[in-house]
Protein backbone atom coordinates (compact mmCIF):
# COMPACT_ATOMS: atom_id res chain seq x y z
CA UNK A 1 0.00 0.00 0.00
CA UNK A 2 1.11 3.21 -0.61
CA UNK A 3 0.40 6.86 0.44
CA UNK A 4 0.33 9.92 -1.20
CA UNK A 5 3.44 12.23 -0.03
CA UNK A 6 2.35 15.67 1.60
CA UNK A 7 4.72 18.45 1.29
CA UNK A 8 7.64 15.32 1.38
CA UNK A 9 6.66 14.37 4.81
CA UNK A 10 3.06 13.56 6.49
CA UNK A 11 2.04 17.44 6.24
CA UNK A 12 0.49 20.09 3.86
CA UNK A 13 -1.45 19.51 0.52
CA UNK A 14 -0.38 17.34 -2.47
CA UNK A 15 3.22 18.20 -4.11
CA UNK A 16 4.87 17.33 -7.31
CA UNK A 17 8.62 16.98 -7.77
CA UNK A 18 10.07 19.73 -9.03
CA UNK A 19 12.16 17.84 -11.32
CA UNK A 20 9.96 15.37 -12.81
CA UNK A 21 6.37 16.84 -12.19
CA UNK A 22 5.29 13.91 -11.29
CA UNK A 23 3.73 13.14 -7.77
CA UNK A 24 5.72 10.91 -4.84
CA UNK A 25 3.90 8.26 -3.20
CA UNK A 26 5.45 6.84 0.15
CA UNK A 27 5.56 3.09 0.36
CA UNK A 28 5.11 1.03 3.75
CA UNK A 29 8.86 0.86 3.87
CA UNK A 30 8.98 4.89 4.61
CA UNK A 31 11.04 5.57 1.28
CA UNK A 32 9.83 8.18 -1.27
CA UNK A 33 9.07 6.88 -5.16
CA UNK A 34 7.54 7.55 -8.69
CA UNK A 35 4.83 4.62 -9.08
CA UNK A 36 6.21 1.84 -10.90
CA UNK A 37 10.00 3.23 -11.54
CA UNK A 38 13.30 2.32 -9.78
CA UNK A 39 15.20 4.11 -6.99
CA UNK A 40 16.59 7.82 -7.72
CA UNK A 41 17.37 10.28 -5.44
CA UNK A 42 16.18 13.93 -5.19
CA UNK A 43 17.25 15.88 -2.89
CA UNK A 44 15.24 18.41 -2.59
CA UNK A 45 11.72 16.52 -2.17
CA UNK A 46 13.56 14.00 0.25
CA UNK A 47 16.89 11.93 1.11
CA UNK A 48 15.50 8.28 -0.51
CA UNK A 49 13.52 7.63 -3.23
CA UNK A 50 12.53 3.58 -3.59
CA UNK A 51 9.57 1.24 -5.76
CA UNK A 52 8.43 -0.92 -3.34
CA UNK A 53 9.20 -4.03 -5.62
CA UNK A 54 12.95 -3.27 -4.51
CA UNK A 55 14.54 -3.15 -1.10
CA UNK A 56 14.65 0.48 0.64
CA UNK A 57 18.54 1.99 -0.56
CA UNK A 58 18.29 4.16 2.87
CA UNK A 59 17.78 0.78 5.45
CA UNK A 60 14.70 2.67 6.99
CA UNK A 61 12.73 -0.05 8.92
CA UNK A 62 9.06 -0.52 7.66
CA UNK A 63 7.04 1.25 9.16
CA UNK A 64 3.17 1.34 10.52
CA UNK A 65 0.20 3.04 8.74
CA UNK A 66 0.63 7.09 9.10
CA UNK A 67 -1.07 8.41 12.53
CA UNK A 68 -4.73 9.66 12.37
CA UNK A 69 -5.48 12.51 12.09
CA UNK A 70 -3.05 13.22 9.16
CA UNK A 71 -3.36 16.70 9.45
CA UNK A 72 -5.39 18.34 12.40
CA UNK A 73 -7.22 21.74 12.61
CA UNK A 74 -7.71 23.20 16.01
CA UNK A 75 -10.22 26.02 16.84
CA UNK A 76 -8.18 28.70 19.14
CA UNK A 77 -9.99 31.81 19.22
CA UNK A 78 -8.43 32.14 23.25
CA UNK A 79 -5.57 35.25 23.28
CA UNK A 80 -5.38 35.34 27.00
CA UNK A 81 -5.46 33.15 30.48
CA UNK A 82 -4.13 29.27 30.08
CA UNK A 83 -5.81 28.31 27.36
CA UNK A 84 -3.48 29.59 24.76
CA UNK A 85 -0.49 27.98 26.65
CA UNK A 86 -2.51 24.82 26.67
CA UNK A 87 -3.10 24.97 23.01
CA UNK A 88 0.51 25.75 22.22
CA UNK A 89 1.58 22.66 23.83
CA UNK A 90 -0.47 20.51 22.77
CA UNK A 91 -0.04 21.85 19.16
CA UNK A 92 3.68 21.39 20.05
CA UNK A 93 3.25 17.74 21.00
CA UNK A 94 1.03 16.89 18.22
CA UNK A 95 3.52 18.28 15.67
CA UNK A 96 6.15 15.95 17.46
CA UNK A 97 4.60 12.85 16.94
CA UNK A 98 3.64 13.43 12.93
CA UNK A 99 0.35 15.32 13.05
CA UNK A 100 0.13 18.31 10.70
CA UNK A 101 -1.35 20.61 12.83
CA UNK A 102 -2.60 23.92 11.92
CA UNK A 103 -3.91 26.62 14.28
CA UNK A 104 -6.63 28.74 13.50
CA UNK A 105 -6.54 31.60 16.18
CA UNK A 106 -6.95 35.92 15.94
CA UNK A 107 -3.99 38.18 15.90
CA UNK A 108 -3.17 38.86 19.41
CA UNK A 109 -2.45 34.85 20.38
CA UNK A 110 0.96 35.41 22.64
CA UNK A 111 2.21 32.24 20.90
CA UNK A 112 4.41 31.85 17.55
CA UNK A 113 3.87 29.23 15.76
CA UNK A 114 6.87 26.49 16.04
CA UNK A 115 6.93 22.86 14.98
CA UNK A 116 3.10 23.71 13.69
CA UNK A 117 1.77 25.90 11.27
CA UNK A 118 -0.73 28.95 12.38
CA UNK A 119 -3.15 30.81 10.85
CA UNK A 120 -4.02 33.95 12.16
CA UNK A 121 -7.62 34.70 10.55
CA UNK A 122 -10.18 34.77 12.99
CA UNK A 123 -11.82 38.23 13.41
CA UNK A 124 -11.80 40.37 16.95
CA UNK A 125 -14.02 42.88 18.71
CA UNK A 126 -12.16 45.28 21.20
CA UNK A 127 -12.90 45.76 24.95
CA UNK A 128 -16.32 48.08 25.55
CA UNK A 129 -19.15 48.46 27.89
CA UNK A 130 -21.24 49.45 25.65
CA UNK A 131 -24.57 47.49 24.06
CA UNK A 132 -23.09 48.19 20.42
CA UNK A 133 -20.09 46.62 21.33
CA UNK A 134 -21.94 43.74 23.22
CA UNK A 135 -24.16 42.94 20.17
CA UNK A 136 -20.69 43.20 17.67
CA UNK A 137 -18.98 40.36 20.58
CA UNK A 138 -22.04 37.86 19.98
CA UNK A 139 -22.23 38.93 16.19
CA UNK A 140 -18.43 38.33 16.21
CA UNK A 141 -18.28 34.91 18.13
CA UNK A 142 -20.78 33.48 15.69
CA UNK A 143 -18.95 34.93 12.43
CA UNK A 144 -15.81 33.01 13.99
CA UNK A 145 -17.15 30.07 13.73
CA UNK A 146 -18.75 30.65 10.20
CA UNK A 147 -14.37 31.29 9.24
CA UNK A 148 -13.78 27.93 10.78
CA UNK A 149 -16.16 26.49 8.17
CA UNK A 150 -14.12 28.26 5.71
CA UNK A 151 -10.92 27.31 6.71
CA UNK A 152 -12.09 23.74 6.80
CA UNK A 153 -12.81 23.62 3.12
CA UNK A 154 -9.85 25.55 2.33
CA UNK A 155 -7.36 23.13 4.53
CA UNK A 156 -9.69 20.02 4.12
CA UNK A 157 -8.29 18.54 7.74
CA UNK A 158 -8.85 14.87 8.87
CA UNK A 159 -9.94 16.04 12.20
CA UNK A 160 -11.11 19.45 13.54
CA UNK A 161 -10.51 20.20 17.89
CA UNK A 162 -12.23 22.96 19.48
CA UNK A 163 -9.52 24.23 22.27
CA UNK A 164 -12.59 24.52 24.72
CA UNK A 165 -16.09 24.65 25.06
CA UNK A 166 -17.59 26.87 23.14
CA UNK A 167 -21.27 26.31 22.58
CA UNK A 168 -22.77 29.55 22.70
CA UNK A 169 -25.13 30.83 20.03
CA UNK A 170 -24.09 27.53 18.44
CA UNK A 171 -27.97 27.27 17.56
CA UNK A 172 -26.76 30.33 14.94
CA UNK A 173 -23.60 29.01 13.99
CA UNK A 174 -23.14 24.90 14.03
CA UNK A 175 -25.38 23.53 11.08
CA UNK A 176 -22.77 23.57 8.54
CA UNK A 177 -20.42 22.16 10.88
CA UNK A 178 -23.39 18.91 11.29
CA UNK A 179 -23.72 18.48 8.05
CA UNK A 180 -19.72 18.03 7.72
CA UNK A 181 -20.18 16.02 10.96
CA UNK A 182 -22.32 13.84 8.47
CA UNK A 183 -20.64 13.71 6.03
CA UNK A 184 -17.46 11.95 7.85
CA UNK A 185 -15.44 14.91 9.15
CA UNK A 186 -14.42 14.10 12.80
CA UNK A 187 -15.03 17.27 15.58
CA UNK A 188 -13.58 16.57 19.02
CA UNK A 189 -13.40 18.94 22.10
CA UNK A 190 -11.50 19.88 24.88
CA UNK A 191 -14.16 19.93 27.42
CA UNK A 192 -11.80 22.48 30.02
CA UNK A 193 -15.65 22.76 32.50
CA UNK A 194 -17.56 19.64 31.68
CA UNK A 195 -20.51 21.12 33.75
CA UNK A 196 -22.72 23.44 31.46
CA UNK A 197 -24.72 26.18 33.54
CA UNK A 198 -24.15 29.46 31.81
CA UNK A 199 -27.56 30.62 30.00
CA UNK A 200 -27.49 33.00 27.69
CA UNK A 201 -30.43 34.77 26.30
CA UNK A 202 -34.16 32.13 27.01
CA UNK A 203 -33.55 28.89 28.22
CA UNK A 204 -35.38 27.17 24.94
CA UNK A 205 -32.19 29.01 22.79
CA UNK A 206 -29.49 28.26 25.67
CA UNK A 207 -30.76 24.55 25.75
CA UNK A 208 -30.71 24.28 21.77
CA UNK A 209 -27.28 25.32 21.34
CA UNK A 210 -25.66 23.55 23.46
CA UNK A 211 -27.37 20.22 22.06
CA UNK A 212 -26.09 21.47 18.88
CA UNK A 213 -22.67 22.48 19.68
CA UNK A 214 -22.15 18.64 21.37
CA UNK A 215 -24.53 17.00 18.67
CA UNK A 216 -21.35 17.70 16.19
CA UNK A 217 -18.84 16.53 18.19
CA UNK A 218 -17.76 12.82 18.17
CA UNK A 219 -15.50 12.88 21.24
CA UNK A 220 -14.57 14.96 24.23
CA UNK A 221 -11.33 15.02 26.18
CA UNK A 222 -11.63 15.89 30.31
CA UNK A 223 -9.21 16.03 33.29
CA UNK A 224 -10.09 13.68 35.73
CA UNK A 225 -13.14 11.54 36.15
CA UNK A 226 -16.50 13.38 35.19
CA UNK A 227 -17.68 15.79 37.88
CA UNK A 228 -21.31 15.41 39.16
CA UNK A 229 -23.67 17.36 36.55
CA UNK A 230 -21.22 17.21 33.87
CA UNK A 231 -22.85 17.48 30.76
CA UNK A 232 -21.63 14.21 28.79
CA UNK A 233 -24.68 13.08 26.20
CA UNK A 234 -24.39 9.29 25.32
CA UNK A 235 -22.86 9.86 21.44
CA UNK A 236 -20.06 11.06 23.30
CA UNK A 237 -17.12 9.49 23.21
CA UNK A 238 -14.98 10.78 26.54
CA UNK A 239 -11.19 9.89 26.89
CA UNK A 240 -9.90 11.60 30.39
CA UNK A 241 -6.33 12.92 30.23
CA UNK A 242 -3.97 14.85 32.30
CA UNK A 243 -3.47 18.66 32.07
CA UNK A 244 0.29 19.19 30.83
CA UNK A 245 2.74 21.68 32.81
CA UNK A 246 3.18 25.32 31.55
CA UNK A 247 6.92 24.77 31.96
CA UNK A 248 8.19 27.25 29.59
CA UNK A 249 7.19 29.75 32.28
CA UNK A 250 10.22 27.88 34.84
CA UNK A 251 11.99 28.21 31.93
CA UNK A 252 12.82 32.25 32.76
CA UNK A 253 14.82 33.44 36.07
CA UNK A 254 12.84 36.67 37.99
CA UNK A 255 13.08 39.56 36.29
CA UNK A 256 12.75 41.36 39.61
CA UNK A 257 12.39 40.37 43.70
CA UNK A 258 8.75 41.25 44.18
CA UNK A 259 9.30 41.36 47.62
CA UNK A 260 11.46 44.39 47.72
CA UNK A 261 9.15 46.07 44.57
CA UNK A 262 6.02 45.64 46.94
CA UNK A 263 7.58 46.63 50.62
CA UNK A 264 7.17 42.80 52.21
CA UNK A 265 9.01 41.97 54.67
CA UNK A 266 11.33 38.82 54.12
CA UNK A 267 10.02 36.89 57.51
CA UNK A 268 6.44 37.49 56.11
CA UNK A 269 3.99 34.68 54.85
CA UNK A 270 3.11 35.13 50.98
CA UNK A 271 0.02 33.85 49.85
CA UNK A 272 -0.53 34.27 45.84
CA UNK A 273 -3.82 34.54 43.97
CA UNK A 274 -2.32 34.34 40.38
CA UNK A 275 -4.44 34.47 37.27
CA UNK A 276 -7.67 36.53 36.62
CA UNK A 277 -9.23 38.24 39.37
CA UNK A 278 -12.58 36.97 39.36
CA UNK A 279 -15.60 36.16 41.72
CA UNK A 280 -15.40 32.27 41.49
CA UNK A 281 -12.19 32.34 42.96
CA UNK A 282 -13.21 33.61 46.43
CA UNK A 283 -10.85 36.17 46.70
CA UNK A 284 -13.00 38.64 48.97
CA UNK A 285 -13.10 35.18 51.47
CA UNK A 286 -8.70 35.56 51.06
CA UNK A 287 -8.62 38.80 52.01
CA UNK A 288 -11.03 38.30 55.30
CA UNK A 289 -8.72 35.48 56.00
CA UNK A 290 -5.12 36.99 56.27
CA UNK A 291 -6.38 39.80 57.60
CA UNK A 292 -7.10 37.79 60.65
CA UNK A 293 -3.87 35.93 60.25
CA UNK A 294 -0.57 38.48 61.63
CA UNK A 295 2.24 37.98 59.68
CA UNK A 296 1.11 36.70 56.52
CA UNK A 297 0.68 39.25 53.15
CA UNK A 298 -1.48 38.29 49.95
CA UNK A 299 -0.83 39.07 46.72
CA UNK A 300 -3.78 39.09 43.94
CA UNK A 301 -2.20 39.32 40.50
CA UNK A 302 -3.90 39.44 36.94
CA UNK A 303 -6.21 41.13 35.02
CA UNK A 304 -9.85 41.40 35.68
CA UNK A 305 -11.85 38.42 34.38
CA UNK A 306 -15.16 40.27 33.24
CA UNK A 307 -16.97 43.18 33.95
CA UNK A 308 -19.32 40.70 35.65
CA UNK A 309 -16.94 40.79 38.65
CA UNK A 310 -15.73 42.77 41.26
CA UNK A 311 -13.55 45.38 40.31
CA UNK A 312 -10.14 44.93 41.49
CA UNK A 313 -10.72 48.26 43.94
CA UNK A 314 -13.53 46.44 45.46
CA UNK A 315 -10.57 43.92 47.37
CA UNK A 316 -8.73 47.07 48.21
CA UNK A 317 -11.42 49.07 49.62
CA UNK A 318 -12.01 45.50 51.48
CA UNK A 319 -8.16 45.27 52.89
CA UNK A 320 -8.55 49.12 53.96
CA UNK A 321 -12.02 48.43 56.04
CA UNK A 322 -10.28 45.39 57.53
CA UNK A 323 -7.55 47.24 58.51
CA UNK A 324 -4.66 45.41 56.48
CA UNK A 325 -4.68 47.76 53.70
CA UNK A 326 -1.12 47.28 53.88
CA UNK A 327 -0.28 43.15 53.61
CA UNK A 328 -3.13 43.06 50.25
CA UNK A 329 -1.62 44.18 47.47
CA UNK A 330 -4.20 43.72 44.32
CA UNK A 331 -1.73 43.89 40.86
CA UNK A 332 -4.32 44.13 38.52
CA UNK A 333 -2.75 43.77 34.75
CA UNK A 334 -1.62 41.06 32.85
CA UNK A 335 1.04 39.13 33.66
CA UNK A 336 3.68 38.03 30.90
CA UNK A 337 5.28 34.65 31.26
CA UNK A 338 8.39 36.44 31.73
CA UNK A 339 7.00 37.88 34.60
CA UNK A 340 6.17 34.96 36.70
CA UNK A 341 8.67 33.52 37.89
CA UNK A 342 9.13 36.64 40.33
CA UNK A 343 5.66 35.95 41.50
CA UNK A 344 6.16 32.30 41.88
CA UNK A 345 9.49 33.25 43.54
CA UNK A 346 8.24 35.31 46.18
CA UNK A 347 5.48 33.43 47.62
CA UNK A 348 5.44 30.55 50.60
CA UNK A 349 2.08 28.95 49.06
CA UNK A 350 -0.70 29.30 46.10
CA UNK A 351 -4.17 29.98 46.78
CA UNK A 352 -6.38 27.91 44.55
CA UNK A 353 -9.76 28.96 46.81
CA UNK A 354 -12.80 28.47 44.20
CA UNK A 355 -16.04 28.48 45.12
CA UNK A 356 -18.33 25.10 45.30
CA UNK A 357 -19.67 25.84 41.75
CA UNK A 358 -15.96 25.26 40.23
CA UNK A 359 -15.62 21.02 39.38
CA UNK A 360 -12.63 21.89 36.96
CA UNK A 361 -8.72 21.80 36.40
CA UNK A 362 -6.92 24.76 37.19
CA UNK A 363 -3.73 26.07 35.02
CA UNK A 364 -2.01 27.78 37.72
CA UNK A 365 -1.00 24.62 39.19
CA UNK A 366 0.63 23.50 36.76
CA UNK A 367 2.68 26.69 37.02
CA UNK A 368 2.86 26.45 41.00
CA UNK A 369 4.27 22.66 40.31
CA UNK A 370 7.25 24.09 38.73
CA UNK A 371 8.23 25.86 41.88
CA UNK A 372 7.20 23.25 44.15
CA UNK A 373 5.06 25.42 46.13
CA UNK A 374 1.98 24.12 48.42
CA UNK A 375 -0.99 25.35 47.49
CA UNK A 376 -4.58 25.68 49.25
CA UNK A 377 -7.78 25.07 47.12
CA UNK A 378 -11.54 24.77 47.38
CA UNK A 379 -13.70 23.89 44.55
CA UNK A 380 -16.91 21.53 43.87
CA UNK A 381 -15.87 17.73 43.74
CA UNK A 382 -13.79 17.53 41.11
CA UNK A 383 -10.14 16.90 38.78
CA UNK A 384 -8.89 19.95 40.84
CA UNK A 385 -9.38 17.83 44.60
CA UNK A 386 -8.19 14.95 42.87
CA UNK A 387 -4.68 16.40 41.92
CA UNK A 388 -4.32 18.71 44.80
CA UNK A 389 -5.22 15.22 47.35
CA UNK A 390 -4.02 12.90 44.97
CA UNK A 391 -0.59 14.17 44.97
CA UNK A 392 0.32 15.34 48.58
CA UNK A 393 0.82 18.90 47.18
CA UNK A 394 -1.08 21.15 49.68
CA UNK A 395 -4.43 20.77 51.53
CA UNK A 396 -7.80 20.98 50.10
CA UNK A 397 -10.65 23.12 52.33
CA UNK A 398 -14.35 23.77 52.51
CA UNK A 399 -15.23 25.81 49.42
CA UNK A 400 -16.80 28.78 50.30
CA UNK A 401 -15.54 29.96 53.69
CA UNK A 402 -12.92 32.33 55.42
CA UNK A 403 -12.93 30.45 58.64
CA UNK A 404 -11.57 27.12 56.41
CA UNK A 405 -9.12 29.11 54.22
CA UNK A 406 -7.86 30.71 57.72
CA UNK A 407 -7.28 27.08 59.26
CA UNK A 408 -6.07 26.01 55.85
CA UNK A 409 -3.54 28.90 55.92
CA UNK A 410 -2.59 28.47 59.55
CA UNK A 411 -2.01 24.80 58.93
CA UNK A 412 0.35 25.28 55.88
CA UNK A 413 2.02 28.38 57.64
CA UNK A 414 3.84 25.50 60.79
CA UNK A 415 3.67 22.91 58.24
CA UNK A 416 6.91 21.59 57.30
CA UNK A 417 5.88 18.62 55.28
CA UNK A 418 8.63 18.19 52.27
CA UNK A 419 6.08 17.90 49.42
CA UNK A 420 9.14 17.69 46.78
CA UNK A 421 8.04 13.96 46.20
CA UNK A 422 4.65 14.48 45.17
CA UNK A 423 5.55 17.23 43.06
CA UNK A 424 7.93 15.12 41.39
CA UNK A 425 5.42 12.47 40.92
CA UNK A 426 2.79 15.22 39.58
CA UNK A 427 5.44 16.70 36.62
CA UNK A 428 5.73 12.50 35.63
CA UNK A 429 1.95 12.28 35.64
CA UNK A 430 0.86 15.72 34.14
CA UNK A 431 3.40 15.90 30.78
CA UNK A 432 1.82 16.20 27.76
CA UNK A 433 3.19 13.07 25.89
CA UNK A 434 0.39 11.43 28.19
CA UNK A 435 -2.28 14.37 26.88
CA UNK A 436 -1.56 13.58 23.33
CA UNK A 437 -1.62 9.78 23.87
CA UNK A 438 -4.65 10.31 25.69
CA UNK A 439 -6.05 12.71 22.72
CA UNK A 440 -5.12 10.22 19.61
CA UNK A 441 -6.36 7.38 22.07
CA UNK A 442 -10.09 9.11 21.45
CA UNK A 443 -9.48 9.71 18.10
CA UNK A 444 -8.70 6.19 16.85
CA UNK A 445 -11.66 5.24 18.75
CA UNK A 446 -14.23 7.98 17.57
CA UNK A 447 -12.88 6.98 13.97
CA UNK A 448 -13.82 3.54 14.48
CA UNK A 449 -16.78 3.72 15.26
Amino acid sequence: MRYPVRKASWNGSGRDCRFTGRRYWRDRCGCLALPGQAPIRAAVECSACCATSLPCPSGVPPMSEPPFPRRLLVFAPSVDGGIPHYTHHQAQELARRGVDVVVLTGKHNPWRQTNYRQVRALTAVGPGSSILNKALRVINHVWIHYQLFWWILRLRPSAVLFEANTEFYAALWSWPHLLLNRLGLTYVMTLHDPVRGLWFGPKWFSRLSLWSAYRLLRGGLIHGDPPKGAYLPPWLQVESVPHGLFDHMAAASAPYDLRERLGIAREAFVVLSFGHIADRKNQHLLVEAVARIPGAALVIAGPQMSRRNRPPQFYRDQAASLGCADRVHVIDRFIPDEEAAAFFAACDIVALTYDSGFVSQSGVIQIAAQWDRPVIASSGAGPLQETVEGNGIGIFVEPDSSEAIERGLRQLMTDKTDRSAGYAAFRQNASWEANVDGLLRLMDRVRRR
